[in-house]
C-alpha cells in the first residue's frame, strides 16, 4: 500500500508543472481505507497527516469477504469520502433495517443490487442440470413415413405460423390502445393534484386541497379515449407514493411505460404567488429532488430493467411566478428562472435519455389552475405516433 502511494506522489511531481510553495494552499489530502477490523471498525487512514480514524456504523453489516482485509475498496479519495454511501454502493455492506434508513441510503444499496456489486453477485441461483433421459434405439424409417410425416408437420407449421401473425397483430393493437402513464418524484412535488386533473379536467381548486398524500399506488383510467393517429387510446394514470421509493422501483420494473418526473420548487401548500421569494424556492428542497433523480436514472442504464417509451419532466407550480398560462409569450421570464432552478435536474434527464435513445420532453405546467397539463397527452401522441 505504501509502496503505491509513493508512486502516486512520484507521478504528481513529474508532471504536474508546479507545486505550491510555501505561503500558498497545501496539495489535496489523500484518504484510503486502510483496513475493515472484524468486528466491522473501519480505519480512513489520511495519507498528508499519517493519522488514522477509526470509523463503525452499526446499521450496516459489513460483507464478511472484507473483514480483516486491508484496502477492502482498492480505491485512493482525494477528499473525505462518505464511508457509508461508498459501501452501500460497492456492495461491500448491507443495509440491517432498510425500513428505518434515509432515501439516499436505499438508492445506493439499490444501485448496488442492480449492478450485481460485491456481495450482490454471490447471491444467485443456479438452476440444478436434469439428468438426460435414456437414448431409445431407433427404427429404421421408410420413404412413405418420411412423406407422410413432412406433410403432417408442414401443415401444423402453417397453422402455427399463422396463429403467431394473428397473435402478434392483436397483442400490437392492444398494446397501442393501452399507454401506461407513470407519475414520479419525491413527496410534496404535485403528482397527485397532476394525476387528478389529468383524470378529471373539471376538478375544482378545494377538490385539489381535500387530497391527501397516500402510501398506496392509485391506478385510475381516463373517462373517455383520446384520438391518437388512427388509434383511440385510453392512458391509464398510475400515481406512485413519494415516500415509498420500493413502491416506484416496482412500477419502473413493469413493462414500458411513459415515465413523468415531476419537479416543484417547494412542497408547501401555502405557498402563493403573493409569497415571499425565499419562501417559493426552498434550495434543500430543490437538491433533495436532484438526488432522487439517481433512481430512475439508474434504471435507464441498467440493462436488465426496461426502458420507458419517453420521458416527460413536468416542472409543476409554475403559478407561483407568473399570472399567465405558460403557452403565453409573457411566461418566457418565469420560465427562464424556472430553467436555471433546475438547470442541473434538466442536464442530467437529457443527457441520459439522449446516451439511451430515449424521447424526453421538459413541460411547465400547473395542476392548480390547469395550465398544460393537456400538453402532456400530446407528447405521448407525438413520440408514440411520430
Amino acid at each position: 500500500m505504501a509502496g503505491r502511494l509513493q508512486g502516486i506522489i512520484f507521478i504528481l511531481l513529474c508532471f504536474v508543472p508546479s507545486l505550491p510553495l510555501a505561503g500558498q494552499s497545501s496539495p489535496t489530502s489523500l484518504y484510503w481505507v486502510e483496513r475493515i477490523a472484524p468486528d466491522g471498525t473501519i480505519t480512513l487512514h489520511r495519507y498528508d497527516r499519517m493519522e488514522a480514524r477509526a470509523l463503525n456504523y452499526s446499521d450496516l453489516s459489513i460483507w464478511r469477504k472484507k473483514l480483516g482485509v486491508r484496502d477492502p475498496t482498492n480505491i485512493i479519495y482525494f477528499s473525505r469520502p462518505n464511508l457509508k454511501t461508498v459501501l452501500l454502493k460497492e456492495g461491500l455492506a448491507t443495509l440491517k433495517d432498510p425500513a428505518s434508513a434515509s432515501a439516499d441510503d436505499r438508492t445506493a444499496q439499490l444501485m448496488a443490487k442492480l449492478g450485481k456489486k460485491g456481495l450482490w453477485a454471490e447471491i444467485s441461483l443456479v438452476p440444478l442440470r436434469r439428468a438426460a433421459p435414456p437414448k431409445e434405439k431407433t427404427k429404421a424409417i421408410g420413404v412413405e413415413e418420411i412423406k407422410s410425416a413432412i406433410a403432417l408437420w408442414g401443415g401444423i407449421a402453417a397453422v402455427i405460423a399463422t396463429l403467431i401473425g394473428i397473435g402478434r397483430l392483436v397483442y400490437k393493437l392492444t398494446r397501442r390502445r393501452k399507454v401506461p402513464l407513470l407519475f414520479l418524484g419525491v413527496r410534496g412535488v404535485g403528482k397527485t393534484w397532476l394525476w387528478s386533473r389529468m383524470i378529471n379536467p373539471d376538478i375544482s381548486v378545494e377538490e385539489l386541497n381535500k387530497i391527501e398524500t397516500s402510501n398506496e399506488v392509485r391506478i385510475r383510467r381516463a373517462s373517455k379515449p383520446e384520438p391518437m393517429g388512427r388509434y383511440e387510446v385510453t392512458p391509464k394514470y398510475i400515481d406512485t407514493p413519494g415516500g415509498m421509493p420500493g413502491q416506484q422501483v416496482t412500477e419502473l420494473m413493469g413493462r414500458k411505460r411513459v415515465w413523468i418526473i415531476i419537479l416543484s420548487p417547494n412542497s408547501n401548500k401555502a405557498v402563493t404567488i403573493e409569497s415571499r421569494e425565499d419562501l417559493k424556492v426552498n434550495s434543500q428542497y430543490v437538491a433533495e429532488q436532484f438526488g432522487y433523480l439517481s433512481l430512475p436514472l439508474g434504471l435507464m442504464a441498467s440493462p436488465k430493467a426496461k426502458k420507458p417509451t419517453l420521458v416527460i419532466l413536468a416542472i409543476s407550480k409554475v403559478d407561483l411566478f407568473s399570472t399567465v398560462d405558460p403557452s403565453r409569450r409573457e411566461f418566457e421570464e418565469a420560465k427562464k428562472k424556472l430553467s436555471r432552478i433546475f438547470s442541473r435536474h434538466i442536464a442530467a434527464i437529457k443527457d441520459e435519455c439522449d446516451r439511451r435513445g430515449i424521447p424526453h420532453q421538459v413541460e411547465y405546467c400547473s395542476a392548480l389552475l390547469g395550465w398544460r397539463t393537456e400538453s402532456v397527452l400530446r407528447h405521448v401522441k407525438g413520440a408514440l405516433f411520430a
